[in-house]
């Protein structure tokens, strides 16, 4: 499966869709890129974007089933907001505004993924006053499933004197690899990687 376009609304860090939306088809033929890399500095919602298109195409997001910090803490705000009897949103932005009737305002929160066989749209619902709008499945806490990593990339410094620190750590072990960047491609492009 290849994507050929997200769009995204109202969901996280993107508020208005023309702002969310992601075309991968290349201009000459209207095929979806073979090779599509996301490249900002932090805040710009790449994380975002990805946490979206897993929540259309599976319903969850995959690093929330394998963070229990992320979900204590989302059940710590909700408990102090449901004496509030207010909603939490943890997927709807921020900025989209909140409403005390059981149907969203505009903008609506919505992610669609045009996917080469497939679309993918998100099946977002209020939650409940009181409550968090994302549901985190049981299996957060039990972490019995091996193979998720969690990958993190720190760069510093800039021109000759960067260094770059690549981090893999598999979520059920905490076993991980910290691969050292060593210089950059031929090419001025992304670092190479060493393993240690």
């Amino acid at each position: 499966m290849k994507i050929k376009k997200v769009e995204i609304q109202a969901f996280k860090s993107y508020l208005k869709k023309e702002d969310g939306t992601f075309d991968f088809t290349l201009p000459s033929s209207g095929l979806p890129s073979n090779f599509i890399s996301l490249y900002a500095p932090n805040g710009f919602g790449k994380t975002s974007f990805f946490d979206a298109v897993d929540y259309a195409i599976t319903g969850k997001i995959g690093r929330f089933s394998r963070d229990v910090t992320l979900r204590r803490q989302c059940e710590a705000e909700a408990g102090n907001l449901k004496e509030k009897g207010r909603r939490q949103y943890l997927l709807r932005n921020k900025s989209a505004g909140a409403s005390d009737s059981n149907q969203q305002a505009e903008p609506l929160t919505k992610v669609m993924v045009l996917a080469s066989n497939s679309t993918f749209e998100s099946d977002y619902h209020l939650p409940n006053k009181g409550r968090c709008d994302y549901n985190f499945p049981p299996e957060v806490e039990e972490r019995k499933e091996a193979g998720h990593w969690e990958i993190d990339l720190i760069v510093s410094g800039q021109g000759k004197g960067t260094a770059a620190l690549l981090t893999l750590t598999e979520r059920k072990t905490p076993q991980g690899n910290h691969p050292k960047a060593q210089g950059q491609d031929p090419e001025g492009g992304c670092p190479r990687h060493q393993r240690h």
